[in-house]
């Protein structure tokens, strides 16, 4: 006699995002190889894991997930397809007191990236969650463990000069996904919940 399994009690830690391409993940690999030597100070990102997010949710109850894609559907289907060019480096907090490296997009459409993630921000704020009011498009590289030592911001500033205009190339942004995250140990393992088309 087959056992059904127990109901998802736990909440979900959700967050909405674009994700990227083979070719542009392969393309963040040498600039993520790079910040190995620096692994004392910054926690490179997994290339699997790299996205552009829209929305962090947190922890949601899992019977919220249908109203929470029925919300987003109409904000991503009334924008058109367009694409994203990944290009050079930039840190939040500075160079010099870095606390998250990332990869920068050229200005090329990011008025569209801002407009879709204007109306999917709107959308979800009517769903009950809260939003933060500031985005700036990018892909997290890194994560700073603490301030690196005299030789480590060398080795920073060596690794900014090399990439910091470096065309990485395109993200076509074609669909939106809600996705899971699931903490264990290592890497947080991602998931697709639903996937939102584009025009």
């Amino acid at each position: 006699m087959a056992v059904a399994p127990e109901p998802e009690t736990r909440p979900w830690r959700l967050f909405v995002a674009v994700e990227l391409p083979a070719p542009l993940r392969q393309a963040l690999q040498e600039p993520l190889d790079g910040l190995a030597g620096m692994r004392d100070w910054i926690r490179a990102s997994d290339p699997a894991q790299v996205h552009l997010t829209l929305h962090f949710l947190g922890g949601v109850d899992v019977a919220r997930v249908p109203s929470i894609t029925a919300a987003l559907e109409p904000a991503v289907g009334r924008h058109a397809r367009f694409t994203l060019s990944a290009r050079g480096v930039n840190a939040f907090g500075g160079k010099r007191r870095p606390r998250v490296l990332w990869a920068a997009f050229a200005d090329t459409n990011v008025d569209r990236i801002r407009a879709l993630r204007h109306d999917t921000a709107g959308a979800l704020r009517r769903a009950g969650f809260e939003i933060e009011p500031d985005f700036r498009p990018h892909l997290t590289l890194g994560r700073a463990r603490r301030l690196p030592p005299g030789a480590g911001r060398e080795a920073l500033e060596r690794w900014y000069a090399v990439w910091k205009d470096h065309e990485f190339g395109p993200l076509p942004v074609e669909s939106v996904h809600l996705m899971r995250s699931q903490l264990a140990r290592g890497p947080a393992r991602h998931s697709r919940v639903a996937s939102l088309e584009l025009q």
